[in-house]
């Protein structure tokens, strides 16, 4: 007689078959999710032997956060929920981890029974880990404030770009991966550009060069852009795009500027020509014609028209003094400003005036202009204080100060005294503090006046470079 199989038997008998013939880690679950059968191929990915496994739940070969993610879904499961790609972690610290991803499927009996469930199991240690490095990889270009594109040289894709490029242009991430550099860079449009300069690219590692970028709403704006050339497993051009807007922004001032400059220069050369033919010709025939006019004839008013020819060539002078001095100072050298000072104060007639100083190191100007600066300061102390008045020079952080203990310059007085032609003396030309004012803004420094230290008048000059 032949014995009937129980259909549960031939159920278990028919499982234990497909167990076994399954080449990818698999194990069978009971009601209780334990393991009730593994293959070989699930052993190995345990490191346990069949026997060390079978029959124990499965929650013991996981780690804790996968232990309370299985318990979570496996209820989900005897309900008769699939679940495919569970992330989960085997081993019991991090560090020695394998992760798999794991499909679990509901099994029934043929009385339609929940009797267990079958898990398969792919190890995806290696992918996980390459996600991580992804991830901090992205985490460090995102650091960056320059925009960043990862291009694939194999078909010149875009596989990845950091946040600040993506801002910049406007777009998504996904956008930008699915444009080609072409598409980004105006100055290199053309895709047989890159294949050409992709050869050249390889030899040198890196290239430099300035171009523009368009954003998705069809603008343009500047970038300094660095390409490198970087061979790892697989090759890839890194494109580190810098926004230059701004720094454009100033050369363009700056030419502006510098344009304005050379202008006023040429201006000021046109200016000091008139003054020194048109104006100092006649003169040298009136001066001429006076002397002759002197031998023939003794007159108290050929004296007042010395005097008016004496005033007209010292206007001359200062006339021509300040168109030079205007032009702005292109070098400049350290000057050691006590010996200039000392200089100056033997120069410049100063009658019974008293010189102090208070002088720590040098100063960085063209000295034939400095000099002029100090002189006229000093004379304008004399001229306009006591003659034996007390003149005070020293050095400040950022430039040097000028003071007398004079009657000083009212409030009222200080905003004109840098004018043309202001002066408070007869025979003054009314340039000299002019004159002061232009050598200062052709060094690029700032002139101030307040009231001086012993009661008189201060003039400080600040912004330049002072060396100790």
């Amino acid at each position: 007689m032949c014995e009937r199989q129980n259909p549960d038997q031939s159920f278990q008998s028919t499982r234990s078959v497909r167990c076994d013939l399954l080449p990818d880690p698999y194990c069978v679950l009971d009601e209780d999710g334990k393991v009730a059968q593994i293959n070989q191929a699930g052993s190995e990915l345990f490191e346990l032997e069949s026997g060390d496994v079978e029959g124990k739940p499965l929650i013991n070969v996981l780690d804790t956060d996968s232990e309370a993610q299985f318990q979570t879904c496996y209820p989900n499961v005897i309900a008769g929920e699939r679940v495919s790609g569970l992330s989960l972690s085997l081993g019991s610290s991090a560090s020695d981890s394998v992760i798999v991803s794991c499909n679990i499927n509901p099994e029934y009996d043929r009385r339609n029974q929940f009797v267990g469930a079958h898990c398969t199991f792919r190890d995806v240690t290696a992918e996980k880990q390459r996600e991580t490095e992804l991830m901090r990889f992205r985490s460090l270009l995102n650091q960056s404030y320059d925009g960043i594109l990862i291009i694939d040289p194999n078909g010149f894709e875009i596989v990845d770009a950091n946040d600040a490029i993506c801002d910049w242009l406007g777009y998504t991430r996904q956008e930008v991966l699915s444009l080609h550099p072409w598409d980004i860079e105006t100055t290199m449009s053309d895709p047989a550009v890159w294949l050409k300069g992709l050869e050249g690219l390889r030899k040198i590692r890196n290239k430099q060069y300035e171009g523009e970028n368009r954003r998705k709403d069809g603008s343009t704006y500047p970038v300094e852009v660095r390409l490198s050339y970087v061979p790892l497993e697989r090759d890839y051009i890194v494109v580190q795009a810098r926004d230059i807007t701004e720094r454009r922004k100033r050369e363009r001032e700056l030419e502006a500027t510098t344009q304005r400059l050379e202008e006023s220069n040429k201006k000021l050369n046109e200016f000091a020509d008139v003054v020194s033919h048109d104006l100092r010709n006649p003169l040298n025939v009136a001066k001429g014609r006076l002397d002759l006019a002197r031998v023939e004839h003794d007159s108290d008013h050929l004296e007042v028209v010395a005097r008016s020819h004496d005033r007209m060539e010292a206007l001359i002078t200062d006339l021509l003094t300040l168109a030079r001095e205007g032009k702005t100072v292109e070098t400049a050298e350290w000057v050691d400003f006590e010996t200039l000072v000392e200089n100056c104060w033997e120069i410049a007639e100063t009658a019974e005036a008293k010189l102090v100083t208070d002088i720590d190191g040098r100063i960085r100007a063209d000295e034939s202009r400095l000099q002029q600066l100090l002189e006229n300061l000093i004379r304008n102390a004399v001229d306009h204080g006591r003659g034996d008045a007390t003149i005070s020079i020293g050095t400040l952080d950022d430039g040097f100060y000028v003071s007398d203990d004079g009657p000083g310059i009212p409030e009222a007085d200080r905003k004109q005294i840098f004018k043309n032609g202001y002066t408070t003396s007869r025979e003054g030309t009314g340039l000299g503090l002019s004159i002061v004012q232009e050598i200062a803004h052709a060094h690029r420094w700032e002139i101030t006046i307040c009231d001086g230290r012993d009661g008189g008048a201060c003039f400080e000059v600040t912004g330049g470079e002072v060396s100790c």
